[in-house]
């Protein structure tokens, strides 16, 4: 190109002071506005869009505490976890990547539109290296370094945060549950105890023999729990750790009586969720629930109550079945008559025999057995306890309670006593049962599970202890019995408890899902990268537009295309402008500022200011 070639320049009005009146400010207003409708328009709603998401679904996790995912996202980590997982990192690397490509976009466009007044080199091509993330390391331009630093850092980071932001993780939602299960202190069962109608639920449970091995199982668990060992026994069908404590097992549905009690068909699910459900991998609950338990008080003793003994031998020798009789004569109940008890063993030696007495508010039982039984055979045992109706946490580990452990802890506080009521007869039937039931012609069945768990020679406090132990494991058993028994339907109420005896109970059922919980406050920085982005970008194009409006470029020049440039370049007068590539030839070459002109015939082109 000859050295006489005009090049046609942006007019340089930086140093024009030009006055404004309101219509020059409208017009510039509107110019602005109108400028904003295009790329600058994508460019802040795509970050404003990407910020809102972000925000929004923070703002709602905190407010909510727990929030689950969508159930297809759920089903899809519960079958194919790692696809879930890569999912989720592809949606946060596009989301990342928008967020970075519209930051870079709105740089490149703001060169562009800056080029129309003259620009350094050096800034232009700094500007151009943060338009593409790039590193700029130098220290005579260490502004623009920590500034690309910071930026590459900043959009680099994007990705983990909403990583981070948008993957699910474990989390265990709760719903309120309600219910009603049988009062035990109501007055109309009492009422309803008076006319026999609960006979055959005080009497019969424990004379069925899907129950007798409950009896002996629920004291041993007792006092196993008691000596701190891993305890639990089967009971109406489900596992129980260490006691039942009273109670019966709430469901949300039916379960079928019909193997438990003769005549008996099921016993309702009286369990409902205030509230939706969602869905999850698995679901507990735990229920606050009447419970039942006793005070239990053994001594060795004598002479309370009065017993006697007697032993009907045939030819006397040692070997032979010999009939044992043990009576007392206290105050008892006339029908069933517990004062007495017969059984027939292979020689006294094997006998251990318990009959039950009291009313109202206590009940003893006395113990006696042959010298020759080992641990609690030394001396007589007399044991009294007080039926109490208590409340109880109980904790259901798994919706399939029939084969998982129910957890509980009774809270004696508060707790009320049972005066003549069902379930302390109940419990005496019991412990008479488990006596009766546990003595064998050759062996003692309690007798070895005492033998079990204290050994051969225990101390007189060990067997106290343990008896009371042993006791209340199957008083609190003989309550969960008697629930079972007059809850289901055509029993002894056609269609279960009648709702005038039954007490509210409430819980809470916790489903274990995938969702989100409350941030703590060491991971609120997972916003401020991309919201830094965002805030960097719009302010970028309106000081831009601002600037520059009106003099928007209509020219197809992207700064970032070596294509562009070098065209641009050629067609104006940069190439007499460089001289080399070596350093101190590019630091030279800096110092040049550069526009984005015309030249008259051939079109735009990068031109020295």
């Amino acid at each position: 190109m000859s050295s006489d070639t005009t090049y046609a320049k942006p007019e340089d009005t930086s140093n024009t002071v030009q006055p404004r009146g309101k219509r020059d400010v409208k017009l510039e207003t509107n110019e602005f506005l109108s400028i904003l409708s295009g790329w600058q328009t994508v460019v802040i709603l795509g970050h404003i869009a990407l910020q809102v998401l972000a925000w929004t679904f923070f703002i709602e996790v905190e407010r909510r505490g727990v929030m689950p995912a969508p159930h297809p996202l759920t089903s899809l980590a519960n079958k194919h976890p790692r696809f879930a997982t890569q999912i989720v990192t592809l949606v946060s690397t596009a989301l990342a990547a928008c967020s970075s490509f519209l930051f870079s976009f709105s740089v490149r466009k703001s060169i562009t539109i800056r080029l129309q007044r003259p620009v350094s080199l050096t800034s232009f091509q700094c500007a151009m290296k943060i338009s593409s993330l790039s590193l700029i390391l130098s220290p005579r331009k260490w502004k623009w370094t920590v500034t690309s630093i910071a930026l590459v850092l900043i959009t680099g980071v994007q990705t983990s945060c909403w990583t981070t932001l948008l993957t699910p993780i474990q989390v265990t939602i709760g719903t309120p549950l309600s219910g009603s299960e049988l009062d035990l202190s109501s007055p109309l069962l009492k009422q309803a105890q008076t006319t026999g109608v609960l006979d055959n639920c005080e009497t019969s449970p424990s004379r069925l023999t899907s129950f007798v091995l409950g009896q002996t199982d629920s004291g041993y668990a007792a006092v196993e729990g008691n000596m701190s060992l891993p305890a639990s026994f089967t009971a109406i069908g489900r596992n129980f750790e260490t006691s039942t404590a009273g109670v019966y097992p709430m469901t949300m549905f039916d379960v079928d009586a019909s193997s438990l009690f003769p005549g008996m068909t099921t016993i309702p699910g009286t369990l409902t969720p205030v509230g939706v459900v969602p869905d999850g991998f698995s679901q507990t609950y735990s229920m606050m629930q009447q419970g039942f338990t006793a005070d239990v008080s053994c001594t060795f003793s004598n002479n309370t109550p009065p017993v006697q003994k007697d032993v009907m031998r045939g030819s006397g020798d040692k070997d032979e079945i010999v009939h044992v009789t043990m009576t007392s004569d206290c105050a008892g109940r006339q029908e069933p008559d517990l004062n007495t008890v017969s059984v027939y063993v292979g020689g006294e030696s094997h006998s251990l025999l318990m009959v039950g007495c009291g009313t109202g508010e206590n009940y003893t039982l006395a113990f006696s057995s042959s010298p020759v039984i080992a641990v609690i055979g030394k001396s007589p045992i007399s044991c009294t306890f007080t039926p109490r109706i208590t409340t109880v946490k109980v904790d259901y580990p798994s919706m399939n309670i029939s084969s998982k452990a129910i957890l509980t802890k009774t809270n004696d506080a508060g707790a009320i006593l049972d005066v003549d009521g069902p379930a302390g007869l109940s419990a005496l039937q019991t412990l008479y049962r488990a006596f009766y039931y546990g003595q064998g012609s050759e062996s003692n069945r309690i007798h070895e599970q005492f033998v079990d768990l204290i050994g051969t020679n225990p101390t007189p406090e060990t067997v106290l202890r343990s008896m009371e132990e042993y006791i209340r494991g199957v008083v609190e058993y003989s309550g969960t019995l008697l629930r079972a028994c007059l809850s289901g339907r055509n029993g002894t109420f056609p269609d279960g408890v009648p709702a005038n005896m039954t007490i509210r109970t409430t819980g809470m059922l916790y489903t274990q899902t995938l969702g989100w919980n409350r941030w703590s406050a060491r991971e609120y920085w997972i916003l401020f990268p991309g919201t830094l982005v965002a805030l960097s970008t719009i302010t970028i194009v309106l000081v831009a537009v601002g600037k520059h409006a009106g003099k928007t470029p209509r020219v197809p020049f992207n700064p970032s295309n070596g294509v562009h440039l070098i065209a641009l370049s050629v067609v104006g007068d940069l190439r007499d402008r460089f001289t080399g590539t070596e350093e101190e030839d590019l630091e030279r070459a800096e110092s040049f500022q550069v526009v984005l002109g015309h030249i008259p015939g051939q079109g735009p082109a990068l031109l020295c200011a």
